[in-house]
């Protein structure tokens, strides 16, 4: 019995920018690919309006990735270096954050910053979406809201290691995949300290 053939060619996914001839010049960006819903949206600005000056700036915060996740102790930065950020006026911070861990820090909140937690009110990536449409900014390490920002085209600081993923790069502060980007990396392996510093100053500046 013959078979049909159903295609002509095939090729390795990973290969096809080597077949576009795709360069870090000509990488199809068309941003912003996702949207939000405007209902949810309405219900976090109205919610920020209750909790804070609206003369401050918003400020996202996530500062750790998904706990299973192999890289993950690299990745993530522990709450309290967050102290840094104490000082920081007319900005009021609003965490991301998600899991156990990262509320019962939040609850005792011994690191002298003040932070309005949002994760209560998350269920999924809609809501998370929204969110991140009524901040003026979010800073986070190398995690999902990274990339949602991103695609949403918001603006986000992106916290990125020594060493990162492959899709960072090296040697710049800027994304070739989401035009809003902007990345802050670790100048040896480990130091949060010198990265927090930097985004401290960055901060005051905006």
């Amino acid at each position: 019995e013959q078979h049909q053939t159903l295609y002509h060619f095939w090729v390795f996914p990973l290969a096809l920018p080597c077949w576009f001839q795709t360069t870090l010049e000509n990488v199809p960006l068309n941003i912003p690919y996702l949207s939000v819903d405007e209902t949810k949206s309405a219900w976090w600005k109205n919610w920020l309006n209750s909790q804070t000056p609206t003369k401050n700036k918003r400020v996202g915060l996530v500062w750790a990735g998904n706990p299973v996740h192999s890289n993950d102790a690299n990745r993530s930065i522990e709450f309290g270096e967050l102290s840094i950020f104490a000082n920081v006026q007319n900005v009021t911070f609003v965490s991301l954050q998600l899991g156990e861990k990262a509320q019962r820090e939040l609850e005792s909140c011994q690191n002298g910053i003040t932070i309005l937690n949002a994760a209560p009110f998350i269920q999924d990536f809609t809501d998370t979406a929204a969110l991140l449409s009524a901040l003026d900014l979010l800073i986070t390490v190398d995690s999902s809201p990274a990339h949602l920002a991103g695609a949403l085209n918001l603006p986000v600081w992106t916290l990125i290691t020594k060493v990162p993923d492959w899709r960072w790069l090296l040697n710049r502060d800027d994304s070739i995949w989401y035009k809003s980007t902007r990345l802050f990396r670790q100048p040896e392996v480990g130091d949060w300290a010198s990265v927090l510093q930097d985004v401290k100053v960055a901060l005051e500046n905006l």
